[in-house]
């Protein structure tokens, strides 16, 4: 990436000059995480973990980095948001002292309910139209934080699990509308609008950045098998439903797999819905069937898993 638009993380941090301001930089870099420019974004939050403990009152502001998002499409990186969101997060739970805080205040954004959707949003730019995002896919984000702060955090994790799950309902009567007659519920994320623009499905957003969260999620235990059946039972089923969806792209397919992988012997009943996926094209794509069906059935012996 050239010099000049570069942000001012790691290394590139002038870190002698801000160690010689101190505390008094804290409130530059709060100020930086609302910043227009995604570079400042992400200098701010790197920037922050050079003040411990002095930095707990940029909690707040990084929350709302890690949620997001932010549509700078000046950037000359789609994934811009991404590393904002690593950068906060690594952040925040390196800041140990402000760990009470910032579960205080994931745990009030997720018991916050969400606005009604009465209809869907209609974009007239996929790449850049703000209709897109929406309070549900930010929502996940505080999930994926609340995790991260607390492994298998029964809130959380129910969260993740509901929008891997979640339909727009809005947007599949206004489907079935316009497309009426056999094979609606497969017509595509877009319905026409009925003037500029298009309705736009959120599942698309939702379901995507719950998978993306789950992801990268760590191994540890303490997520892989949630303690409430239901949301158990919610991971598990939206998880296949990517897996063996031959719509999904394959991409996701491969992720939703290694997610399951993740899940452990938690996921063991659904090794039969796996199996046909063996027969499929695809060495990577069969390759990574069998390392999940290893994984949620120890005792696979490559065409089936015995009864526990």
């Amino acid at each position: 990436m050239p010099q000049a638009i570069a942000p001012l993380i790691g290394p590139t941090i002038p870190r002698a000059a801000l160690r010689r301001i101190g505390e008094a930089a804290v409130p530059r870099c709060i100020d930086g995480l609302s910043s227009a420019d995604w570079r400042r974004r992400a200098g701010a939050a790197d920037a922050l973990r050079l003040y411990g403990a002095a930095a707990t009152p940029a909690i707040p502001a990084l929350i709302e980095a890690i949620r997001g998002p932010f549509d700078d499409w000046h950037s000359p990186w789609k994934t811009s948001q991404s590393l904002i969101r690593d950068l906060a997060m690594t952040t925040l739970l390196q800041n140990e002292s402000g760990h009470q805080i910032a579960r205080q205040l994931l745990t009030a954004v997720l018991s916050d309910p969400l606005p009604a959707e009465t209809e869907p949003p209609v974009v007239t730019d996929l790449f850049s139209n703000r209709a897109r995002w929406n309070d549900r896919a930010q929502r996940i984000w505080a999930s994926w934080a609340l995790a991260q702060l607390d492994p298998g955090n029964a809130e959380a994790m129910d969260g993740l699990a509901t929008d891997l799950t979640y339909e727009d309902t809005t947007f599949r009567a206004i489907r079935r509308e316009k497309f009426k007659g056999p094979g609606a519920e497969d017509s595509g994320a877009f319905a026409v609008h009925g003037g500029p623009g298009y309705y736009y499905n959120r599942e698309m957003d939702v379901h995507g950045a719950a998978l993306e969260a789950l992801m990268s999620l760590s191994f540890k235990a303490a997520w892989r098998t949630p303690v409430n059946p239901s949301t158990r039972l919610g991971l598990v089923t939206g998880l296949v439903e990517r897996a063996i969806d031959p719509t999904m792209a394959m991409n996701e397919r491969m992720n939703a797999l290694i997610v399951l992988a993740k899940m452990g012997t938690s996921a063991r009943a659904v090794a039969p819905d796996l199996v046909p996926l063996l027969s499929m094209p695809g060495e990577e794509f069969v390759s990574q069937v069998r390392t999940t069906l290893k994984e949620i059935c120890p005792q696979w012996d490559g065409t089936s898993c015995p009864p526990e």
